[in-house]
């Protein structure tokens, strides 16, 4: 009779726990499948830029802005500013043709990896030196889904790094992955010789460990890695703490776990590198 009662005892405890896992599975797994939609989107960007890279002597489409060259390597001698969204993308919203002087207001037309993720697609825009206008329909017609993270829900990039209720990122710049420019800071020279410089030794693989070296991520990254306190938590979309999806120079996509702090070292660890080693 106990040997009895102690293998009912144990049944009722499996059932109890099987129930608990059905109820508490999908919160507890909530956000994995659009971290895997996700990865797999950069993925996709990953093979794009292989190709870009292919035609383009090796240099990924990091690219200046406030210009309309488009080709290998730095562009925009004279122009003076870089943001992380220029690379690809559909058009910025409205908000951009006047916020922040216009400046980081990019065109779908003049982000060289659009090419490559829609080959055949032709992204309208204005002669230069016309700008699109803020009510173009285009800001709003012409799409890229293949640069929007299916967990991307809230922008970041106009009051920087506080959340703009109302609009995602993708919706607001044109793409909810972002480009490391971590690396800017860390090169001496003009802006031009900055470009260059940088530019070059990731085209090379100069202090450069492909495998390890981040050049696009979801906007988790740039909350995170920017933070000055190491003590830092930031809770990203798919409820993990201090996470976020990276793409790699090899071409690879990871989600890894990155360190807030003052210290430089957060930018390059054994893991992952935002910066030339």
């Amino acid at each position: 009779m106990r040997r009895a009662f102690t293998i009912v005892e144990l049944v009722v405890l499996v059932l109890l726990a099987g129930f608990l896992l059905a109820a508490l599975g999908p919160q507890m797994n909530r956000g994995l499948p659009l971290r895997l939609q996700s990865m797999a989107k950069l993925q996709s960007i990953g093979v794009a830029a292989g190709q870009y890279q292919l035609a383009n002597r090796n240099y990924l489409p990091v690219t200046t802005i406030g210009h309309r060259g488009i080709g290998p390597g730095p562009q925009g001698q004279n122009a003076s500013a870089v943001c992380t969204w220029s690379f690809g993308g559909k058009n910025n919203n409205a908000f951009w043709y006047s916020g922040s002087g216009g400046i980081f207001d990019v065109e779908a037309a003049d982000r060289p990896l659009n090419a490559y993720v829609y080959p055949g697609v032709t992204y309208s825009a204005p002669p230069p030196p016309a700008r699109l206008p803020p009510n173009d329909p285009a800001r709003a017609k012409q799409q890229a889904d293949a640069y929007r993270d299916p967990s991307d829900n809230v922008t970041r990039e106009r009051n920087w790094p506080f959340a703009t209720p109302g609009i995602s990122t993708y919706d607001d710049v044109g793409t909810s992955y972002q480009m490391n420019i971590a690396w800017f800071d860390f090169v001496q020279g003009t802006f031009a010789q900055k470009m260059n410089i940088g530019s070059m030794r990731i085209a090379t693989n100069q202090g450069v460990s492909p495998s390890r070296f981040v050049w696009l991520t979801d906007q988790n990254a740039s909350i995170i890695q920017y933070n000055a306190s190491p003590q830092s938590h930031f809770v990203n979309p798919y409820g993990d703490d201090n996470c976020s999806v990276m793409l790699y120079l090899d071409g690879h996509v990871g989600y890894n776990k990155l360190a807030p702090g003052t210290n430089n070292s957060r930018f390059n660890t054994s893991y992952y590198a935002f910066i030339f080693e």
